[in-house]
């Protein structure tokens, strides 16, 4: 297993166990990841924190602070998964993406991006503060609504042609909102409110708990499918059974049951192949009568 950080750095001589318990502790009351804590207590800086993981994973560091990114490299990896797992896509040569990234080690982050993006991805490591703040620089923060459009003129003050911030410094109300809209003159009635749920927020209990109601209720069963690994391991290792123990309790306990199904690279739709090769007489024949059909 891969050594921790405060492992490493008290094996590097740069703290030591008392001064590592002193910043779990202050971790632990004012969160964020444990080199932050490091630097906000003085202890290292991030230059140490980045030059010792540097040298433990034979990882190039990089100083976000004063490297220029291409906004087209940006664009490459979503905001909500450079925040989830706190990386910054940096650089982009050929088929080859560089992310700057606190943890190095995280395989499953970059088996996403790899994924996503379809690039081959090599990582380079950066300090958590520095990812932080240049993430926020990049992708705006994370309480703010992702959205292109315009505001209409609505009760607060924000007049049209407003910028997103400009407009939720108006003291919005759940009126209000209904005002931001997809379009430049929605028809009365059809405005859209589109709002990006941080992570962490509990998006994936609101689904898991509507879909074990409906599949208890109607004696079905509902499939949850996932893009990444590591909301698979959310749901089956946290949030599904912490809803088994909280349903069973209720006063008319709802008992049900969950698996997971993993593949390790292509998947089969079984309803997919059964309707082409109703569609397709011919689609899996092979010889002189499948010839002659084709003739």
């Amino acid at each position: 297993m891969p050594m921790k950080l405060g492992e490493l750095l008290v094996k590097a001589k740069l703290i030591n166990p008392e001064q590592l318990d002193q910043a779990l502790k202050n971790q632990k009351e004012e969160g964020g990841k444990l080199g932050e804590a490091l630097v906000r207590l003085g202890i290292v800086s991030e230059e140490d924190i980045t030059e010792t993981l540097s040298h433990q994973f034979g990882v190039p560091s990089i100083n976000l602070a004063h490297f220029e990114i291409d906004p087209g490299v940006i664009k490459l990896v979503p905001g909500e998964v450079a925040r989830k797992y706190m990386i910054l896509p940096v650089n982009k040569t050929g088929a080859t993406l560089t992310i700057a990234m606190g943890d190095p080690t995280n395989v499953f982050a970059m088996d996403d991006i790899k994924f996503m993006t379809g690039y081959k991805v090599e990582p380079v490591v950066a300090s958590e503060i520095a990812l932080r703040a240049a993430i926020e620089k990049h992708y705006g923060s994370p309480r703010s609504l992702m959205l292109q459009e315009r505001a209409k003129p609505m009760g607060g003050g924000a007049a049209k042609g407003s910028s997103l911030d400009e407009v939720m410094s108006t003291g919005l109300t759940v009126d209000d909102m209904a005002g931001v809209s997809l379009g430049d003159d929605p028809e009365p009635g059809k405005a859209i409110t589109v709002i990006q749920a941080g992570t962490g927020v509990g998006k994936s209990l609101a689904y898991l708990v509507p879909a074990i109601l409906f599949a208890v209720t109607q004696r079905k069963k509902a499939i949850v499918s996932t893009h990444t690994i590591n909301l698979q391991e959310q749901l089956t290792e946290k949030d599904l059974p912490m809803l088994a123990g909280v349903l069973a309790a209720l006063p008319e306990p709802v008992k049900f049951n969950f698996t997971m199904l993993k593949g390790r690279a292509n998947y089969l739709c079984t309803r997919r192949l059964q309707k082409a090769m109703q569609q397709s007489g011919n689609l899996l024949q092979t010889g002189p009568d499948a010839i002659a059909d084709d003739q």
